[in-house]
This record gives C-alpha cells, sequence and structure tokens, in this order.
C-alpha cells in the first residue's frame, strides 16, 4: 500500500517510515525540506495546495506534521503549536477533497510507551 507521511521527517517519521517500508509498503514523505534518503520525500508547505496533492491518490495518510512541543508554554508557543498542527490538516484535508477516491482514514487511541506492557502493544 502507498503510504504518505506529513511531516514525516522527524524521528517519529522517521522510525514509522523504516518500519512501513520494512513491511512492504511504498512510503512517500511530505516535508518542507526534502532531501535524499532511503524515502521519497515531496515538498510541501503545510498550509496550501500544491503538486504534492497528488501524492494522495490512492494512498493513505499519516499526519505528524507540527512544530516541537518542547518549549514554554506562552502565548506565542500555544499559537505557534496549534498552527503548526491545524494549517497541515486543513491543507491535508483539501487535497484529499480533489481527489476522484477518498483517502483510507482510520482512528486508534493512542497508548503512551510507559503505559504498555511489552507483547501488549
Amino acid at each position: 500500500m502507498k503510504i504518505v507521511i506529513a511531516g514525516g521527517s522527524g524521528a517519529l517519521g522517521r522510525r514509522l517510515s523504516a518500519h512501513l517500508t520494512d513491511a512492504g509498503h511504498e512510503v512517500v514523505v511530505l516535508t518542507r525540506r526534502p532531501v535524499d534518503g532511503p524515502h521519497r520525500q515531496v515538498g510541501w508547505d503545510g498550509r496550501t495546495l500544491g503538486p504534492w496533492a497528488r501524492e494522495l491518490e490512492g494512498a493513505a495518510v499519516v499526519n505528524l506534521a507540527g512544530e516541537l512541543v518542547d518549549r514554554r508554554p506562552t502565548t506565542a508557543n500555544v499559537d505557534l503549536l496549534t498552527s503548526s498542527r491545524v494549517d497541515p490538516t486543513r491543507a491535508l484535508a483539501a487535497a484529499a477533497a480533489t481527489l476522484d477516491e477518498p483517502v483510507p482514514c482510520g482512528c486508534r487511541p493512542a497508548r503512551w510507551p510507559s503505559t504498555v506492557t511489552p507483547g501488549t502493544a
């Protein structure tokens, strides 16, 4: 299956990309700064539609886009953290709305690693 990972160039995205590739999936990473690497990377700004939107055709999408949360909770930082997640989500939704086939969606509650008993995740 083709899987597009928005914001997939961070630590979590790199691990997820490797895992999905090892499982036989085609991975495409949407990133603001494409570089050569083990997975195909496509540039996007996380805000507007562009050529990257064609990558969603026939793909499942994982959205990991957003600034790191390791910052003081000032009003400016909270606004930055919020917009860095909301804007890419809106861009992905707008791109998905242009497709002939809907993007497969699924949601599973997240569990913090410290609450997962080894062998049960």
